[in-house]
């Protein structure tokens, strides 16, 4: 068991489960460095799952290797966030495969990292999963948080389902928040892996991140009884995704082009009580190679073309997507 220094109240618990001894220490001691973190650790799931039981704060967050003797990993973060919903998991596997991946995200994880776990950046996505689910937590509490003195219960952004097979689309259907966004773009992202140079994943990530905020924002309004839709496909020549909202959709044809006049794109936001912004749409179809939205503007397409030989070659067309959007703008 390592923990934190002692010397300031720590204000996140986190539990490392890994059989492998020297992965534990590993994690403990990168993660102990931040006064914020009390790290704690344990050898199987079994074990783990009696702590948690007994923890009291309880953990904020679970870093578990995938395959261990007894019960797996996505075993055991899915009993886990059947008691701690809102509790956040990394897990880890040296078994980078899309089936390993799919498994994880099945049973709820919100993020992935392959083995040899890279420290700086096991740290920057404890940081991020930690200050987004702050984030959450306060936009709840001061959108809807107490109505007739009664808390309401937060969203949890688990993935509901995953239906695909390697090469073909992988949908994903989960609950429409911010948090579904996040999940699904580390996700999609690890499954690109190294197909993808580093211009081309902070394009995708960008993209991602803009229009799967638009879909909660715009499309959805925030409605946490409405889901999202997010697919994504990845073949020798690109990688495409998917963004499906349930909201009534809007004219894309309409949209000002932000850059023609910043500063007054910026002014007319502000006196329509919007906040800054306005620019997602713009600044994806910059980063990606295609941006169609259906005619109905509820569901946007992105194409990203793989780099090949130093020039990007378009290849073949987007294989096609059940229940497809029809006609684009």
């Amino acid at each position: 068991m390592c923990a934190g220094d002692g010397a300031s109240s720590p204000q996140y618990r986190i539990l490392v489960v890994d059989d492998d001894r020297l992965a534990r220490r590993l994690f403990c001691e990168a993660l102990s460095k931040e006064k914020r973190l009390r790290v704690e650790s344990a050898q199987s799931a079994a074990e783990g799952i009696e702590m948690i039981r007994k923890a009291d704060p309880p953990y904020n967050m679970l870093i578990v290797d995938i395959v261990m003797p007894g019960m797996s990993g996505c075993e055991m973060t899915g009993r886990v966030k059947e008691m701690l919903p809102a509790i956040k998991v990394i897990v880890t596997t040296a078994y980078r495969t899309e089936k390993h991946i799919q498994a994880a995200l099945e049973s709820g994880a919100d993020c992935f990292i392959a083995k040899p776990v890279d420290l700086v950046d096991l740290r920057r996505s404890v940081s991020r999963l930690l200050e987004l689910s702050r984030f959450l937590e306060k936009e709840v509490d001061d959108r809807d948080g107490c109505q007739g003195g009664v808390r309401q219960p937060r969203m949890s952004g688990r993935l509901h389902s995953v239906q695909g097979e390697p090469g073909q689309w992988i949908e994903v259907v989960g609950s429409g928040d911010y948090e579904m966004v996040e999940k699904f773009r580390r996700f999609a992202l690890e499954l690109a892996g190294s197909s993808l140079n580093q211009e081309d994943r902070e394009a995708l990530q960008l993209a991602l991140e803009e229009l799967g905020q638009n879909a909660v924002e715009w499309g959805n309004r925030k409605d946490p009884s409405k889901r999202l839709k997010l697919s994504y496909c990845l073949t020798d020549d690109l990688v495409a995704f998917r963004i499906e909202d349930e909201g009534t959709g809007f004219d894309v044809a309409s949209l000002p082009d932000p850059s023609a006049d910043p500063q007054g794109h910026i002014r007319a936001r502000k006196l329509a009580g919007k906040r800054l912004g306005g620019f997602g749409i713009f600044l994806a179809r910059k980063m990606m190679d295609k941006v169609e939205y259906n005619a109905k503007g509820n569901v946007v397409t992105m194409v990203k073309y793989l780099r090949r030989g130093g020039g990007r070659t378009p290849g073949r067309a987007v294989p096609a997507l059940p229940d497809s959007p029809g006609d684009s703008v």
